[in-house]
Formats: structure tokens, sequence, C-alpha cells
């Protein structure tokens, strides 16, 4: 699975707040066969592990997320549409309701179909928002590098446990992005804190302003805990949560029985890599 980072493929981190009761981290062979096995997760601290088994280890085998996504930042509508994934997103798809172009990842090449349709920033987009709803599952994927858990402000300014991600070099198309997780009482991600630096490079980090993202109106789908609303704010490491940007409401959310057709980029406009 690639790992992406935030605002641009985001890859969450998540602070441990401890809850009563935190769900056993599991093995992969553990896990019933009907079910997704989890990915090797020994490299993450104990309270993200925790809360990545929350997520994970009942996603359903052969099938893939699907849901309507409004999005609106700063007053303006962003995306409104359909979009399809599997949890690992190294498929997806996207459809504008507007004039149904659609966005496709075939886990190799990003195109846009039909090939004389266009998209503003349509690389970014594609890995970025349905990353955003698969973070919760892809906490353990390769080439990510966990810290110890250290407080950092959020909510309200007051300081929780949190562990921040990085990614090895050659991850996705923006290694240079870091994210900061929160996780609330239940133990399911809360949030994440991040920077962007899509294609920018390293030099970005100085300059990066970091934004997070807020997860809430959880609800099971199949036994799978799924946000459906998410806030966005800016966010500083010492004051935590400030403006609000925007928020994403997801609607009609379901695990579907996956279709490799939905993603295929043949025929389509082909979107370069930064």
């Amino acid at each position: 699975m690639k790992t992406y980072t935030l605002a641009l493929y985001a890859t969450a981190l998540i602070a441990a707040c401890t809850s009563p009761s935190e769900p056993n981290a599991e093995t992969p062979n553990e896990v019933s066969s009907q079910f997704t096995a989890l990915n090797d997760h020994q490299h993450l601290p104990a309270p993200i592990a925790q809360t990545y088994t929350a997520h994970a280890k009942q996603l359903p085998t052969g099938k893939d997320l699907s849901y309507q996504l409004t999005l609106s930042f700063r007053g303006s509508e962003r995306f409104r549409g359909e979009i399809r994934h599997d949890p690992a997103t190294s498929r997806i798809n996207m459809t504008r309701a507007a004039d149904q172009v659609t966005l496709r990842y075939d886990g190799t090449d990003v195109a846009v179909l039909p090939d004389t349709a266009t998209w503003k920033g349509a690389r970014f987009a594609v890995f970025t928002w349905p990353y955003f709803a698969a973070a919760p599952y892809k906490l353990a994927d390769p080439g990510t590098q966990w810290s110890a858990m250290t407080d950092y402000a959020w909510e309200d300014g007051l300081k929780r446990p949190g562990s921040k991600l990085t990614f090895a070099a050659g991850t996705g198309d923006a290694p240079d992005d870091y994210y900061v997780a929160f996780r609330n009482d239940e133990g399911l991600l809360d949030g994440l804190a991040y920077i962007v630096t899509y294609g920018k490079g390293a030099e970005a980090q100085a300059s990066a302003e970091p934004h997070a993202i807020r997860y809430s109106d959880y609800r099971l789908v199949e036994g799978v805990p799924v946000a459906h609303r998410w806030d966005f704010y800016m966010w500083d490491e010492d004051a935590g949560l400030g403006e609000a940007l925007g928020f994403a409401d997801l609607s009609e959310v379901a695990w579907i029985s996956r279709d490799e057709s939905a993603y295929a980029t043949q025929n389509g406009s082909l979107v370069e890599a930064p």
C-alpha cells in the first residue's frame, strides 16, 4: 500500500488519550478470515496500534468504501460527488456530480476521463480527500515512521499526547509532509494536524502552514467506524486548533463489491506526478 501525505495525502497520526477500555492490538492471525488481515503494526507506538486495530480489524475482504462527499472551504464548494476506493487507497475513483467527469487512480497512473475533460489540481485531489477517509486504516502502511508519544496542543489549546508521523524517502508524492494525530475517548481517530508540501519539496517544511482535520459523527458501516463529518482548521503546535477553514459531509456510505473497471485509466488523460 502506498502512503500519501495529507492535504495532499494525509497519513495520520494519532494522539493517544487513555480511554476507559482500550481495544486490544490484534495480530493478523487473530483476525477472522472474512476480514482483511491487518498490516504489521509492531513499529507503531502501542496507543496508535490500538487505534489502528479499532478501525481496521473488521475491514471486509474484497470490498471498497463508497460515499457521497460534499467539501467546502472558506465558503466555496470544493467538491461534490461520489468517491470509491479500497481501504489502502491503492485504487481510487472520484466522480464530480456536476458533469460526471471522473478522476481515477489504478495503482500506477492517475487519469481524467473522458480525455477531453479537465480537472484542476487532479493529482492532489485524488490522493488527498480519499486519504482523509482511509487514514484510520493506513496508520501501519509501509513507509510510515512514528515518534514516541509527545504532548501537543489540540482542542481549546489543551495539551494531549500524540505521535508525529513522518515518511521514508520515496513514499508517495509528498514524503516531506508530516502529521500529528489525536484520538478520542473511544479510542478512534479524533483528528490530524499536518503540513502540506505537495510539489514543493523538503524546503517547504520550514514555511508550511499547519492545518488540522477533526473527525466526528462516527457511524458503524458493516462494523467499521466511519467518520461522517470532517472539520478543517488552522493549527498551531502551542495554541492547538484555530480558525475554522471548511468542512466535509459524507453520506450514502457503504462497503461495495470491488469492480476493477471503475479504476481503469485507459482512454483517459494521464496526470503526471510533480
